[in-house]
């Protein structure tokens, strides 16, 4: 996930820059670059066959940290925090060989 300090290529700040003010805009371009690297592992995976037999499993270690430009919301509280916001986090597990498709659990806290 994005991280501060925040950095990001120019060429991608700018992506964001018309219609993100401030710093905003340079997170959105850092999700973006982070997108695009994840695009380029899971092609690496199909074109070399890992993704038949292979597990991707993507998660984070707490909320986003009340001094960046990440957001919690509509959860209190952010990372160094036991409130939700900083606790409860997104994650997701693709592989072909999972034999529920589409299945979405909203127990795991």
């Amino acid at each position: 996930a994005p991280h501060i300090p925040l950095e990001a290529p120019e060429e991608d700040v700018r992506k964001y820059a018309s219609h993100i003010e401030g710093p905003r805009s340079k997170y959105a371009a850092m999700v973006s670059v982070m997108d695009e690297g994840v695009g380029k592992v899971v092609r690496a995976m199909r074109t070399s066959g890992l993704m038949e037999n292979g597990m991707m499993v993507f998660t984070s270690d707490n909320g986003a940290y009340h001094g960046s430009q990440g957001s919690n919301f509509p959860l209190r509280g952010g990372k160094s925090s036991f409130l939700e916001g900083g606790v409860r986090v997104l994650s997701f597990v693709n592989s072909p060989l999972l034999r529920k498709a589409g299945y979405t659990n909203t127990n795991l806290h």
